[in-house]
Protein backbone atom coordinates (compact mmCIF):
# COMPACT_ATOMS: atom_id res chain seq x y z
CA UNK A 1 0.00 0.00 0.00
CA UNK A 2 1.29 3.42 -1.09
CA UNK A 3 2.68 5.98 1.59
CA UNK A 4 -0.18 8.60 2.40
CA UNK A 5 2.66 10.75 4.68
CA UNK A 6 3.26 11.72 1.03
CA UNK A 7 0.50 14.60 1.79
CA UNK A 8 0.37 15.08 5.20
CA UNK A 9 2.99 14.32 8.32
CA UNK A 10 2.60 10.85 9.26
CA UNK A 11 0.43 12.23 12.58
CA UNK A 12 -2.42 12.54 10.49
CA UNK A 13 -2.28 8.90 9.74
CA UNK A 14 -2.31 7.15 13.18
CA UNK A 15 -5.05 3.98 12.26
CA UNK A 16 -4.18 2.67 15.71
CA UNK A 17 -5.23 6.15 17.40
CA UNK A 18 -8.65 7.07 17.44
CA UNK A 19 -9.44 11.28 17.92
CA UNK A 20 -9.85 12.46 21.62
CA UNK A 21 -13.15 14.00 19.98
CA UNK A 22 -16.44 15.75 21.85
CA UNK A 23 -18.18 12.37 19.55
CA UNK A 24 -16.37 9.67 21.13
CA UNK A 25 -16.23 11.00 24.41
CA UNK A 26 -20.69 10.83 23.96
CA UNK A 27 -20.70 7.39 22.23
CA UNK A 28 -20.82 4.07 23.73
CA UNK A 29 -18.18 2.08 22.33
CA UNK A 30 -18.53 -0.41 19.41
CA UNK A 31 -15.65 -3.18 18.70
CA UNK A 32 -15.25 -4.94 15.83
CA UNK A 33 -12.46 -8.08 15.50
CA UNK A 34 -9.87 -7.56 12.88
CA UNK A 35 -9.40 -10.18 10.12
CA UNK A 36 -6.99 -12.53 11.45
CA UNK A 37 -7.41 -15.47 8.52
CA UNK A 38 -8.12 -15.29 5.11
CA UNK A 39 -11.73 -15.43 3.72
CA UNK A 40 -14.21 -14.89 0.14
CA UNK A 41 -17.07 -12.61 -0.16
CA UNK A 42 -19.46 -11.26 -2.67
CA UNK A 43 -18.60 -7.56 -2.19
CA UNK A 44 -15.18 -6.54 -0.31
CA UNK A 45 -15.47 -2.92 0.80
CA UNK A 46 -12.31 -0.39 1.84
CA UNK A 47 -13.09 1.49 4.43
CA UNK A 48 -15.32 1.62 7.27
CA UNK A 49 -16.66 5.19 6.99
CA UNK A 50 -20.50 6.16 6.46
CA UNK A 51 -20.03 5.19 2.53
CA UNK A 52 -18.67 1.89 3.18
CA UNK A 53 -20.81 1.17 6.03
CA UNK A 54 -24.26 2.07 4.47
CA UNK A 55 -22.93 0.12 1.16
CA UNK A 56 -22.34 -3.11 3.09
CA UNK A 57 -25.83 -2.20 4.75
CA UNK A 58 -27.80 -2.12 1.32
CA UNK A 59 -25.87 -5.30 -0.24
CA UNK A 60 -26.84 -7.09 2.80
CA UNK A 61 -29.87 -6.03 3.58
CA UNK A 62 -31.58 -5.83 -0.09
CA UNK A 63 -29.48 -7.61 -2.06
CA UNK A 64 -28.49 -10.51 0.04
CA UNK A 65 -25.00 -10.28 -0.71
CA UNK A 66 -22.07 -11.67 1.60
CA UNK A 67 -20.02 -8.59 2.12
CA UNK A 68 -16.97 -7.39 4.04
CA UNK A 69 -15.50 -4.56 5.22
CA UNK A 70 -12.23 -3.64 5.61
CA UNK A 71 -11.05 -0.48 7.94
CA UNK A 72 -7.96 0.08 8.61
CA UNK A 73 -8.66 2.57 12.26
CA UNK A 74 -11.74 1.73 14.36
CA UNK A 75 -15.53 2.18 12.41
CA UNK A 76 -16.06 5.71 11.92
CA UNK A 77 -11.90 6.30 12.60
CA UNK A 78 -11.82 8.82 9.61
CA UNK A 79 -14.30 12.02 8.85
CA UNK A 80 -17.40 10.04 9.41
CA UNK A 81 -16.77 10.14 13.05
CA UNK A 82 -15.11 13.47 13.32
CA UNK A 83 -17.56 15.50 11.16
CA UNK A 84 -18.93 18.48 12.43
CA UNK A 85 -22.13 17.01 12.28
CA UNK A 86 -23.83 19.05 9.35
CA UNK A 87 -26.51 16.51 7.44
CA UNK A 88 -27.24 19.29 4.63
CA UNK A 89 -25.68 21.03 2.14
CA UNK A 90 -24.85 19.44 -1.26
CA UNK A 91 -21.28 17.72 -1.81
CA UNK A 92 -19.46 20.93 -4.02
CA UNK A 93 -17.72 23.58 -3.94
CA UNK A 94 -19.05 25.37 -6.49
CA UNK A 95 -21.89 27.72 -5.93
CA UNK A 96 -25.42 27.08 -7.82
CA UNK A 97 -24.55 29.19 -10.41
CA UNK A 98 -21.04 28.04 -11.40
CA UNK A 99 -22.46 24.37 -11.54
CA UNK A 100 -25.26 25.72 -13.83
CA UNK A 101 -22.09 27.56 -15.97
CA UNK A 102 -20.16 24.25 -15.52
CA UNK A 103 -22.69 21.57 -16.23
CA UNK A 104 -25.72 22.96 -17.68
CA UNK A 105 -29.23 23.61 -16.36
CA UNK A 106 -30.50 20.19 -16.53
CA UNK A 107 -27.75 19.06 -15.18
CA UNK A 108 -27.03 21.13 -12.17
CA UNK A 109 -30.95 20.13 -11.40
CA UNK A 110 -30.50 16.42 -11.78
CA UNK A 111 -27.56 16.79 -9.29
CA UNK A 112 -29.44 19.53 -6.61
CA UNK A 113 -32.30 17.03 -6.45
CA UNK A 114 -30.25 14.30 -5.90
CA UNK A 115 -28.33 15.93 -2.98
CA UNK A 116 -31.52 16.95 -1.38
CA UNK A 117 -32.74 12.94 -1.49
CA UNK A 118 -29.47 12.31 0.15
CA UNK A 119 -30.46 14.55 3.45
CA UNK A 120 -33.30 13.21 3.47
CA UNK A 121 -31.69 9.94 3.32
CA UNK A 122 -30.19 10.02 6.34
CA UNK A 123 -33.49 10.70 8.56
CA UNK A 124 -35.04 7.54 6.39
CA UNK A 125 -31.83 4.99 7.23
CA UNK A 126 -32.03 6.76 11.09
CA UNK A 127 -35.84 5.71 11.21
CA UNK A 128 -35.89 2.33 9.62
CA UNK A 129 -32.59 1.19 11.59
CA UNK A 130 -33.86 2.87 15.02
CA UNK A 131 -30.07 4.74 15.14
CA UNK A 132 -30.23 7.61 18.32
CA UNK A 133 -28.24 10.68 15.97
CA UNK A 134 -29.10 13.95 18.35
CA UNK A 135 -30.87 15.59 15.83
CA UNK A 136 -30.44 19.62 16.45
CA UNK A 137 -31.86 22.62 14.70
CA UNK A 138 -34.03 22.58 10.84
CA UNK A 139 -31.92 23.40 7.82
CA UNK A 140 -28.79 25.32 7.82
CA UNK A 141 -27.85 29.02 8.30
CA UNK A 142 -25.37 30.75 5.85
CA UNK A 143 -24.34 34.18 7.35
CA UNK A 144 -23.19 37.14 5.32
CA UNK A 145 -19.61 38.41 6.86
CA UNK A 146 -20.10 41.93 5.07
CA UNK A 147 -22.54 43.88 3.77
CA UNK A 148 -21.68 42.78 0.08
CA UNK A 149 -21.98 39.27 1.11
CA UNK A 150 -25.49 40.16 2.84
CA UNK A 151 -26.14 41.91 -0.74
CA UNK A 152 -24.82 38.94 -2.67
CA UNK A 153 -26.10 36.26 -0.07
CA UNK A 154 -29.76 38.15 -1.45
CA UNK A 155 -29.35 37.75 -4.73
CA UNK A 156 -28.72 34.15 -3.91
CA UNK A 157 -32.81 33.93 -3.04
CA UNK A 158 -33.79 34.44 -6.85
CA UNK A 159 -30.71 32.03 -8.19
CA UNK A 160 -31.80 29.03 -6.12
CA UNK A 161 -35.36 29.73 -7.22
CA UNK A 162 -34.86 29.93 -10.57
CA UNK A 163 -32.28 27.33 -11.02
CA UNK A 164 -32.85 24.37 -8.95
CA UNK A 165 -36.42 25.43 -7.78
CA UNK A 166 -35.48 25.74 -3.95
CA UNK A 167 -37.06 28.03 -1.73
CA UNK A 168 -34.67 29.93 0.36
CA UNK A 169 -35.50 32.52 3.08
CA UNK A 170 -33.32 36.09 2.52
CA UNK A 171 -32.64 36.97 6.73
CA UNK A 172 -31.86 41.12 6.87
CA UNK A 173 -29.20 41.81 9.63
CA UNK A 174 -31.67 42.48 12.40
CA UNK A 175 -33.38 39.19 11.40
CA UNK A 176 -30.23 37.20 11.78
CA UNK A 177 -29.76 38.85 14.84
CA UNK A 178 -32.95 37.86 16.29
CA UNK A 179 -32.86 34.55 14.79
CA UNK A 180 -29.67 33.06 15.34
CA UNK A 181 -27.35 35.29 17.27
CA UNK A 182 -26.03 38.64 17.48
CA UNK A 183 -22.27 40.10 16.27
CA UNK A 184 -20.76 42.68 14.58
CA UNK A 185 -19.73 40.53 12.11
CA UNK A 186 -23.03 39.45 10.57
CA UNK A 187 -24.76 41.06 8.18
CA UNK A 188 -27.51 38.95 7.56
CA UNK A 189 -27.76 35.22 6.20
CA UNK A 190 -29.91 32.25 4.22
CA UNK A 191 -31.55 30.07 5.73
CA UNK A 192 -31.51 26.94 3.37
CA UNK A 193 -34.31 24.37 4.18
CA UNK A 194 -33.91 20.82 4.61
CA UNK A 195 -31.14 18.69 6.87
CA UNK A 196 -30.37 19.43 10.70
CA UNK A 197 -27.03 19.07 12.56
CA UNK A 198 -26.72 15.15 13.81
CA UNK A 199 -24.29 13.30 16.19
CA UNK A 200 -22.31 11.37 13.41
CA UNK A 201 -20.54 9.17 15.03
CA UNK A 202 -23.67 7.62 16.77
CA UNK A 203 -25.48 7.67 12.74
CA UNK A 204 -21.92 5.75 11.99
CA UNK A 205 -21.96 3.10 14.48
CA UNK A 206 -25.55 2.66 14.20
CA UNK A 207 -25.29 1.68 10.78
CA UNK A 208 -22.67 -0.39 11.32
CA UNK A 209 -24.49 -2.43 13.96
CA UNK A 210 -27.44 -2.58 11.37
CA UNK A 211 -25.17 -3.90 9.00
CA UNK A 212 -23.05 -6.74 11.28
CA UNK A 213 -27.49 -7.42 11.92
CA UNK A 214 -28.09 -8.19 7.98
CA UNK A 215 -24.92 -10.55 7.44
CA UNK A 216 -22.25 -8.19 6.76
CA UNK A 217 -19.07 -8.75 8.42
CA UNK A 218 -16.82 -5.64 9.33
CA UNK A 219 -13.41 -5.80 10.56
CA UNK A 220 -11.48 -2.91 11.99
CA UNK A 221 -7.37 -2.61 11.93
CA UNK A 222 -7.43 -4.28 9.00
CA UNK A 223 -5.67 -2.03 6.51
CA UNK A 224 -5.34 -2.86 3.03
CA UNK A 225 -1.96 -3.40 2.06
CA UNK A 226 -1.69 -4.95 -1.11
CA UNK A 227 -4.28 -5.81 -4.07
CA UNK A 228 -4.19 -8.09 -7.03
CA UNK A 229 -6.15 -9.45 -9.54
CA UNK A 230 -6.44 -12.97 -11.10
CA UNK A 231 -9.24 -13.45 -13.59
CA UNK A 232 -12.31 -12.64 -12.42
CA UNK A 233 -11.01 -12.45 -8.46
CA UNK A 234 -9.43 -9.85 -6.41
CA UNK A 235 -7.93 -10.98 -3.45
CA UNK A 236 -6.82 -7.94 -0.88
CA UNK A 237 -4.18 -8.85 1.75
CA UNK A 238 -5.01 -6.88 5.01
CA UNK A 239 -2.64 -6.22 7.83
CA UNK A 240 -3.34 -9.91 9.16
CA UNK A 241 -5.39 -11.61 7.14
CA UNK A 242 -6.98 -11.04 3.08
CA UNK A 243 -10.71 -11.20 0.86
CA UNK A 244 -10.96 -12.95 -2.02
CA UNK A 245 -13.92 -11.29 -3.49
CA UNK A 246 -15.54 -11.16 -7.02
CA UNK A 247 -16.49 -7.05 -6.78
CA UNK A 248 -14.41 -4.36 -4.35
CA UNK A 249 -15.73 -0.51 -3.26
CA UNK A 250 -13.15 1.99 -2.51
CA UNK A 251 -14.49 4.19 0.11
CA UNK A 252 -11.44 5.56 1.88
CA UNK A 253 -12.51 9.11 0.50
CA UNK A 254 -9.46 11.37 1.85
CA UNK A 255 -7.94 8.83 3.29
CA UNK A 256 -6.67 6.77 -0.04
CA UNK A 257 -3.98 5.50 -0.53
CA UNK A 258 -2.48 7.07 -4.03
CA UNK A 259 -0.70 3.87 -5.34
CA UNK A 260 -3.18 0.80 -4.32
CA UNK A 261 -5.45 1.71 -7.27
CA UNK A 262 -3.47 3.28 -9.96
CA UNK A 263 -6.13 4.52 -11.78
CA UNK A 264 -7.50 6.54 -8.91
CA UNK A 265 -4.08 8.23 -8.30
CA UNK A 266 -3.95 11.82 -7.45
CA UNK A 267 -7.78 12.16 -8.15
CA UNK A 268 -8.49 13.55 -4.36
CA UNK A 269 -7.43 16.31 -2.96
CA UNK A 270 -7.39 16.12 1.31
CA UNK A 271 -7.93 18.91 2.93
CA UNK A 272 -7.48 19.08 6.90
CA UNK A 273 -10.64 20.27 9.16
CA UNK A 274 -10.18 21.50 12.70
CA UNK A 275 -12.97 21.41 15.03
CA UNK A 276 -13.28 22.54 18.81
CA UNK A 277 -16.00 21.77 21.24
CA UNK A 278 -16.76 24.17 24.33
CA UNK A 279 -17.51 23.80 27.71
CA UNK A 280 -21.70 23.74 28.09
CA UNK A 281 -22.75 27.29 27.81
CA UNK A 282 -25.09 28.48 31.13
CA UNK A 283 -28.27 30.33 30.06
CA UNK A 284 -27.21 33.57 30.77
CA UNK A 285 -23.88 33.27 28.26
CA UNK A 286 -26.14 32.35 25.74
CA UNK A 287 -28.35 35.62 26.43
CA UNK A 288 -25.27 37.42 26.40
CA UNK A 289 -24.74 36.47 22.80
CA UNK A 290 -28.15 36.42 21.77
CA UNK A 291 -27.65 33.14 20.81
CA UNK A 292 -31.02 30.96 19.88
CA UNK A 293 -30.39 28.44 17.54
CA UNK A 294 -29.18 24.71 17.52
CA UNK A 295 -28.86 24.88 13.51
CA UNK A 296 -26.03 24.60 12.06
CA UNK A 297 -24.47 28.07 11.05
CA UNK A 298 -21.45 28.49 7.94
CA UNK A 299 -20.08 31.73 6.76
CA UNK A 300 -19.99 33.33 3.73
CA UNK A 301 -16.35 33.27 3.53
CA UNK A 302 -14.57 30.81 1.43
CA UNK A 303 -12.32 29.41 3.82
CA UNK A 304 -14.69 27.66 5.50
CA UNK A 305 -16.19 28.55 9.18
CA UNK A 306 -18.82 26.97 10.96
CA UNK A 307 -20.05 26.39 14.02
CA UNK A 308 -23.66 24.98 15.95
CA UNK A 309 -24.69 24.92 19.36
CA UNK A 310 -25.09 21.27 19.99
CA UNK A 311 -28.09 20.09 22.51
CA UNK A 312 -26.20 19.55 25.48
CA UNK A 313 -25.54 23.67 24.94
CA UNK A 314 -21.78 23.18 24.10
CA UNK A 315 -20.48 24.71 21.10
CA UNK A 316 -18.59 23.63 18.17
CA UNK A 317 -16.57 25.83 15.91
CA UNK A 318 -14.99 23.96 12.72
CA UNK A 319 -13.05 25.65 9.87
CA UNK A 320 -9.30 25.20 7.65
CA UNK A 321 -5.98 26.12 8.22
CA UNK A 322 -3.75 23.86 8.99
CA UNK A 323 -1.62 22.41 5.88
CA UNK A 324 1.01 20.32 7.61
CA UNK A 325 -0.53 17.95 9.95
CA UNK A 326 1.44 17.21 12.60
CA UNK A 327 0.66 17.33 16.11
CA UNK A 328 2.07 21.00 16.72
CA UNK A 329 0.39 22.39 13.52
CA UNK A 330 -2.62 21.10 14.57
CA UNK A 331 -1.95 23.24 17.67
CA UNK A 332 -0.97 26.27 16.02
CA UNK A 333 -4.06 25.81 14.26
CA UNK A 334 -6.49 25.09 16.89
CA UNK A 335 -5.59 28.40 18.68
CA UNK A 336 -6.12 30.62 15.30
CA UNK A 337 -9.88 28.63 15.17
CA UNK A 338 -10.15 30.15 19.06
CA UNK A 339 -9.19 33.51 18.08
CA UNK A 340 -11.83 33.46 15.59
CA UNK A 341 -14.78 32.14 17.66
CA UNK A 342 -13.72 34.76 20.54
CA UNK A 343 -13.72 37.78 18.11
CA UNK A 344 -16.95 36.45 16.81
CA UNK A 345 -18.34 35.72 19.92
CA UNK A 346 -16.85 38.02 22.49
CA UNK A 347 -18.97 38.06 25.28
CA UNK A 348 -17.47 34.21 25.56
CA UNK A 349 -13.83 35.18 25.85
CA UNK A 350 -13.78 33.51 29.23
CA UNK A 351 -15.55 29.83 27.77
CA UNK A 352 -13.30 27.25 27.93
CA UNK A 353 -12.33 24.29 25.17
CA UNK A 354 -13.20 21.04 26.15
CA UNK A 355 -12.20 19.07 23.29
CA UNK A 356 -9.94 19.72 19.68
CA UNK A 357 -9.47 17.53 17.20
CA UNK A 358 -8.86 17.61 13.24
CA UNK A 359 -9.32 15.31 10.17
CA UNK A 360 -9.62 15.13 6.42
CA UNK A 361 -12.02 15.82 4.14
CA UNK A 362 -11.98 15.05 0.36
CA UNK A 363 -12.09 17.80 -3.20
CA UNK A 364 -11.82 16.94 -6.33
CA UNK A 365 -10.51 19.10 -9.06
CA UNK A 366 -13.94 19.12 -10.88
CA UNK A 367 -15.47 20.29 -7.65
CA UNK A 368 -18.21 17.32 -7.45
CA UNK A 369 -18.15 14.19 -6.04
CA UNK A 370 -16.83 11.27 -8.31
CA UNK A 371 -19.16 8.01 -8.32
CA UNK A 372 -18.98 5.06 -10.75
CA UNK A 373 -16.90 2.05 -11.31
CA UNK A 374 -13.77 1.94 -13.32
CA UNK A 375 -14.29 1.84 -16.89
CA UNK A 376 -11.57 -0.53 -17.61
CA UNK A 377 -12.88 -3.01 -14.71
CA UNK A 378 -16.40 -2.28 -13.68
CA UNK A 379 -16.02 -4.60 -10.42
CA UNK A 380 -14.27 -1.97 -9.07
CA UNK A 381 -16.51 0.50 -7.56
CA UNK A 382 -15.95 4.03 -6.22
CA UNK A 383 -17.46 6.90 -4.56
CA UNK A 384 -15.16 10.29 -3.06
CA UNK A 385 -15.38 13.60 -2.73
CA UNK A 386 -18.15 14.91 -0.47
CA UNK A 387 -16.47 18.66 -0.68
CA UNK A 388 -17.21 18.98 3.51
CA UNK A 389 -20.64 17.57 3.73
CA UNK A 390 -19.99 14.25 3.72
CA UNK A 391 -22.46 12.73 6.54
CA UNK A 392 -25.24 13.24 3.64
CA UNK A 393 -22.90 12.82 0.49
CA UNK A 394 -21.38 9.79 1.74
CA UNK A 395 -24.61 8.19 2.68
CA UNK A 396 -26.08 8.91 -1.19
CA UNK A 397 -22.94 7.19 -2.12
CA UNK A 398 -22.95 4.41 -0.10
CA UNK A 399 -26.68 3.67 -0.94
CA UNK A 400 -26.02 4.55 -4.77
CA UNK A 401 -22.96 2.22 -5.00
CA UNK A 402 -24.24 -0.72 -3.62
CA UNK A 403 -26.91 -0.65 -6.25
CA UNK A 404 -24.51 0.10 -9.39
CA UNK A 405 -22.26 -3.19 -7.38
CA UNK A 406 -25.35 -5.46 -7.02
CA UNK A 407 -26.48 -4.98 -10.95
CA UNK A 408 -24.79 -7.74 -13.29
CA UNK A 409 -23.86 -4.53 -15.57
CA UNK A 410 -22.32 -2.00 -13.22
CA UNK A 411 -21.33 -0.02 -16.31
CA UNK A 412 -25.36 0.05 -16.92
CA UNK A 413 -25.79 0.85 -13.51
CA UNK A 414 -23.75 3.77 -12.90
CA UNK A 415 -25.00 5.24 -16.08
CA UNK A 416 -28.31 6.30 -14.08
CA UNK A 417 -26.01 8.35 -12.05
CA UNK A 418 -26.51 12.20 -12.07
CA UNK A 419 -24.18 12.90 -15.23
CA UNK A 420 -22.19 15.49 -12.96
CA UNK A 421 -20.95 12.63 -11.00
CA UNK A 422 -19.95 10.08 -13.88
CA UNK A 423 -16.51 9.66 -14.53
CA UNK A 424 -13.08 10.32 -12.59
CA UNK A 425 -12.71 13.78 -12.09
CA UNK A 426 -8.84 14.60 -13.66
CA UNK A 427 -6.10 14.34 -12.02
CA UNK A 428 -3.84 16.79 -9.78
CA UNK A 429 -0.80 17.47 -10.72
CA UNK A 430 2.12 18.96 -9.07
CA UNK A 431 3.02 18.68 -5.37
CA UNK A 432 -0.32 18.62 -3.42
CA UNK A 433 0.49 19.93 -0.51
CA UNK A 434 1.56 23.38 -2.52
CA UNK A 435 -1.81 23.77 -3.90
CA UNK A 436 -3.07 23.40 -0.62
CA UNK A 437 -0.93 25.85 0.67
CA UNK A 438 -1.65 28.00 -2.73
CA UNK A 439 -5.52 27.33 -2.15
CA UNK A 440 -6.13 28.45 1.34
CA UNK A 441 -4.04 31.46 0.69
CA UNK A 442 -5.98 32.54 -2.39
CA UNK A 443 -9.24 32.22 -0.55
CA UNK A 444 -7.99 34.68 2.74
CA UNK A 445 -6.85 37.25 -0.06
CA UNK A 446 -10.46 36.91 -2.04
CA UNK A 447 -12.31 36.80 1.58
CA UNK A 448 -10.27 39.92 2.85
CA UNK A 449 -11.18 41.82 -0.54
CA UNK A 450 -14.86 40.69 -0.37
CA UNK A 451 -15.53 41.87 2.87
CA UNK A 452 -13.63 44.90 3.15
CA UNK A 453 -16.18 47.88 4.07
CA UNK A 454 -18.87 49.34 1.86
CA UNK A 455 -20.26 52.99 2.81
CA UNK A 456 -23.77 50.37 3.33
CA UNK A 457 -22.02 49.36 6.12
Amino acid sequence: MANLKDVYHKDTYRFHQPPDSYWRATTTPVEFPALTENTEADVAIIGGGVTGLLAALRLAKEFGKDVVVLEAGSIGWGASGRAGGFNSGMASKLSVTELHKKFGLEATREFAAEQDRATDLVYEIAEAEQIEMDVAGSGVFVSATSGRAAMNLREDVQIYKETVGKEVEYLGREDFHDRVHKGKFVWGGLHIPGGSGIHPLKYTLGIAKAAKQYGARIFESSRVTAWKKSGDKHLLKATRGAVIASRVIVATNAYSSDRLIPKLDRRMLPLISSILVTRPLETDELERAGYSNHTPVYTSNNKLFYYRLLPDNRFLIGGRGDTIGSVPAGARNAYWLEQEFRSLFPAWQEVEIAYNWSGLVCVTQRGVPALGCLPEDPSVGYGFGCHGSGLNNATWMGHEIAGVMASKDTIKAAQTLPKIVQSLPPRFFGPRRTIINTALMAYSAIDAWNNRPIWRE
